[in-house]
């Protein structure tokens, strides 16, 4: 997905809104597409933060005990509310990023984009495509730990959208962000670096078109 989004140089001559629908639709399956083939890791994960009884003593025993108990769903349980916000916010970041590097502006005499500039792009990216799907982010870890006993063993929120819209019907729109600020200030740098640091290392080591395996080292 990073490859997609800061690779091509990315220079300012790309057409503004040029692909964009395109852009949007890859970076949406490519979030539900990697978030569906790591679904057992991340359910595994959520069950050993849940695990105050050390039940799951390591991945391998943790995975056979889901499997005996659930069955094959059991490793996919979940993964429908994470693809409803990982796909808007894989999209959105697809485009932000091009959004942002046009933004900046690259530089005139190489025309390409200065350290500097590229990581204001990666923050300002990470903290739209977070603010934009922040809601879906807040009720999906509270779906995770409901029903845990680390906040009571109430089932309160039957799903996502019960969940979002009983969070409005009691605490108003805010409550769909509560502790968005601390969000963006861990995101928000870490994109940036993220971005840059694959910019940098892109344009460093990319091979030659006529080298053997060129699309194996492009990667």
């Amino acid at each position: 997905m990073l490859r997609s989004l800061v690779g091509s140089e990315m220079c300012i001559r790309d057409r503004p809104n040029e692909n964009a629908a395109k852009k949007m639709v890859a970076g949406g399956i490519a979030g539900c597409v990697s978030r569906t083939i790591t679904s057992p890791i991340e359910r595994y994960k959520v069950l050993k933060q849940m695990d105050s009884a050390n039940k799951y003593t390591s991945l391998i025993s943790g995975m056979k005990k889901v499997w005996a108990e659930e069955g094959w769903y059991g490793f996919f349980r979940g993964n429908g509310a994470n693809c409803v916000r990982i796909a808007p916010n894989s999209a959105i970041q697809f485009l932000a990023f091009d959004f942002y590097k046009k933004q900046f502006r690259a530089d005139r005499s190489s025309g390409e984009i200065p350290v500097w500039r590229t990581l204001a792009s990666g923050a300002c990216t990470g903290m739209t495509s977070s603010t934009a799907v922040y809601p879906l982010d807040m009720i999906r870890s509270r779906l995770s730990v409901q029903g845990s006993g680390l906040v009571g063993m109430e089932v309160k929120y039957k799903g996502i959208f019960h969940g979002l819209a009983t969070v409005v019907r009691e605490e108003g729109v805010i409550g769909l962000y509560k502790g968005w600020g601390v969000t963006l200030a861990g995101i928000a740098p870490y994109i940036a670096i993220n971005f840059t640091t694959f910019d940098l290392l892109k344009k460093r080591f990319k091979p030659d078109k006529n080298e053997p395996y060129f699309d194996l080292k492009n990667l």
